[in-house]
């Protein structure tokens, strides 16, 4: 059934106005992988953060790549109760009828199916994260006038204010559309509003990776080639902003055919769990820091310590024994 094929319109002002959950098998699956991928996802993310405390390196990046993981961490979370929500409670609702033994409808209100897939976007706070950070960091490589971690801060809250607005305000006063991006049929959509944040949106999908790239060229210049700590952390935003845009990009391209769309999907699923993986590979304090405490527990450095305190004891000796 093409629920893109019309708009059921009605009265904006009532709230329980008919909706229905559309559930299948995958659905359910993918909820399960994204959960546990999240979920691994966390784990590391507690570990990468004890690593770095311990040699400072939290600190030091607070500003950069520190936020943004903090800013991804709370898309996640609220995108983790979704998962959560399928799995644990609408796949086990009383459902109204059944579609070609696989497609599973749940009655429920256009309010809900509205707030569920507002939820579901959660991940476009991370594109202003990055975006206002790689900002930050090319307007200090290039620029005279000092771009500080308030400005960069109230650069990002001015962006979320204006996509929660945008999303309260489709709420309110938008007309109900049927929609076929997620698990519900219907939601509650002003064009005007959604056409702002989605340029807003679309800028900074393509700022975040150019203004990433003269950055990194520039950055390349003054290092004379050699890769540096603030190169590599340059590049976790290059390497990141990409998989985002470029998620975007090729779908509305293939139109979800070819492997490229299904891989780049894939990576916008398990986005949280790529991001941190992708932080303890590329940037070197970070990558440092895991290094630093895996061998600490395996014990390596206590061995090492101890075999460098065997060597002046060994040549004390050899100069006693020569000056006797």
């Amino acid at each position: 059934y093409d629920y893109q094929s019309h708009y059921d319109i009605h009265d904006v002002r009532d709230r329980s106005s008919q909706a229905h959950w559309r559930l299948t098998e995958s659905h359910i699956s993918n909820a399960w992988v994204n959960l546990i991928c999240s979920t691994i996802g966390y784990i590391l993310m507690v570990l990468l953060i004890g690593s770095c405390w311990k040699r400072g390196v939290l600190r030091k990046r607070t500003n950069d790549i520190f936020f943004v993981l903090l800013v991804a961490l709370i898309a996640d979370v609220v995108e983790y109760r979704v998962d959560v929500f399928v799995i644990f409670d609408l796949q086990y609702r009383p459902y109204s009828s059944l579609y070609y033994g696989h497609l599973t409808k749940y009655p429920t209100t256009t309010a809900q199916c509205s707030w569920v897939n507002y939820f579901r976007l959660a991940y476009c706070f991370v594109v202003y994260a990055e975006a206002t950070v790689v900002l930050r960091r090319f307007c200090l490589q290039f620029c005279r006038f000092k771009f500080t971690a308030r400005s960069m801060l109230i650069g990002f809250l001015i962006f979320s204010i204006v996509k929660m607005c945008c999303f309260i305000g489709s709420f309110y006063y938008g007309r109900v559309t049927a929609i076929a991006i997620s698990f519900c049929d219907k939601m509650y959509v002003d064009d005007t509003l959604v056409g702002v944040w989605m340029v807003i949106w679309f800028g900074s999908l393509v700022i975040t990776p150019l203004l990433s790239i003269a950055t990194l060229i520039g950055q390349l210049i003054k290092s004379k080639g050699r890769i540096e700590s603030e190169v590599t952390v340059t590049l976790f935003f290059l390497i990141s902003s990409l998989a985002t845009g470029l998620f975007v990009l090729f779908p509305l391209v293939l139109r979800h055919e070819g492997t490229i769309s299904v891989i780049l999907m894939i990576i916008q699923d398990f986005r949280f769990l790529f991001f941190v993986i992708l932080m303890g590979i590329v940037v070197t304090d970070v990558r440092e820091s895991i290094i630093a405490s895996i061998r600490r527990l395996m014990g390596k450095e206590e061995k090492h310590s101890k075999e460098a305190t065997r060597v002046p004891v060994a040549e004390l000796e050899e100069v006693c024994l020569i000056t006797v």
